[in-house]
């Protein structure tokens, strides 16, 4: 392959494509599922996030499995766990087995979202590093929006079994894209210590994890209980089409925010994703037509998707090739916990209008605290 630069962007654009088209965009429809069998929604909430929970012990695991197997058969695997989960999911029966499988894609995701992106980082010019990871988000994104439109389509016509039996096949033609990638730098990763810990809640990572923290409350909002806020204030019937337009959103904005993360500077990025994040959460608390919702709706699309990149990228500025798997497994472990809390909390601040103004006017004043403490982190970047 020549133009590995360009190359390595659009195979993992598809890749990220793949993995969402199918089961990774199965996470919208868990809960509705699980309380279609009979399942409360605390106790449905909780198998999602186990997704997240157990990605947090794994990713500081990612080198081990490195050192074991290699950087590339770690991606293999990870992608793979994506269809693995989805063909459980279809047959399980009982709460531990719709559990096992969701642990086992939290696992998956989290070699696949610590390794390959890694392996990204370190086969991708410096001046680069917010659009190639831009270009795997934008694919998720579209992935996500196509994968919840056609699973949506089986879901009503097949059932919900059929619904993830048919997830599990795009996952696994994401393979052949890694199978075409020609890498110069293939690095297996340093492990992590108390030492490096306890460097890394000293230094700026701290900063950039609780950032991340922040805006993985809007996964939660999306996943948990934008459905419950829509059907409430505008009707069942937007549900889907205002979900799609998020992921469609998130998948443009992914490109858009890796080029301003690259140009402008990682600090600036941080600084606009969180403003946009703030008027977001406040619209959804006064929010009572669909275009107060697709505003905030793109808004939480913007955030999600740049400061992801942003700090991805963030991460190939400050370390080093063997260093960067350490830096993801820690700044990332925020992320999923504020993804935990945010799910696990969306059901409880949503039941009422007036918790829901309450919880969104709090989270709009989270992300201003948190757009003040992005000007402490560093600017790296092209024109840094």
């Amino acid at each position: 392959m020549r133009g590995l630069k360009i190359n390595n962007e659009a195979i993992y654009f598809l890749i990220g494509f793949s993995l969402f088209l199918g089961s990774g965009a199965t996470q919208p429809f868990i809960i509705p599922h699980l309380e279609g069998l009979g399942y409360s929604s605390l106790v449905s909430s909780l198998v999602i996030a186990f997704i997240y929970i157990s990605q947090i012990p794994t990713r500081f695991f990612v080198n081990k499995f490195e050192k074991f197997l290699g950087q590339i058969p770690v991606v293999f695997i990870g992608i793979v766990g994506y269809s693995l989960y989805a063909i459980i999911f279809a047959l399980s029966t009982h709460l531990w087995q719709f559990l096992m499988a969701t642990i086992i894609l939290g696992i998956s995701s989290a070699l696949f979202w610590t390794s390959g992106v890694v392996l990204l980082l370190n086969n991708t010019d410096r001046e680069r590093y917010g659009r190639a990871v831009g270009a795997l988000y934008a694919g998720v994104g579209l992935g996500t929006a196509i994968g919840v439109l056609y699973l949506n389509k089986v879901l009503i016509l097949l059932g919900g079994r059929n619904m993830f039996l048919i997830a599990a096949i795009p996952p696994i033609v994401g393979l052949l894209p890694v199978i075409g990638l020609k890498l110069k730098n293939i690095v297996v990763s340093k492990g992590i210590n108390f030492s490096s810990l306890r460097e890394m809640f000293k230094a700026e990572a701290f900063i950039v994890g609780i950032l991340l923290f922040t805006s993985s409350f809007s996964y939660g909002i999306v996943y948990g209980g934008f459905s419950i806020l829509i059907s409430r204030e505008i009707g069942v019937e937007w549900i889907g089409i205002l979900s799609i337009s998020f992921y469609l959103l998130k998948s443009l904005f992914s490109g858009i925010g890796g080029r301003i993360s690259d140009l402008l500077g990682r600090r600036f990025s941080f600084i606009i994703s969180f403003i946009f994040g703030a008027l977001a959460s406040f619209l959804l608390g006064i929010a009572k037509s669909p275009y107060i919702f697709i505003l905030a709706g793109s808004l939480l699309g913007f955030q999600v998707s740049t400061v992801s990149v942003n700090a991805n990228a963030w991460i190939a500025d400050i370390a080093g090739l063997e260093d960067r798997t350490n830096y993801m497994a820690f700044i990332f472990a925020f992320n999923a916990l504020g993804v935990v809390v945010s799910l696990l909390m969306s059901g409880y601040f949503l039941a009422t209008p007036e918790r829901t103004f309450i919880a969104f006017i709090s989270f709009s004043l989270l992300n201003i605290i948190s757009a003040i403490l992005a000007t402490f982190s560093s600017r790296s970047g092209e024109n840094a």
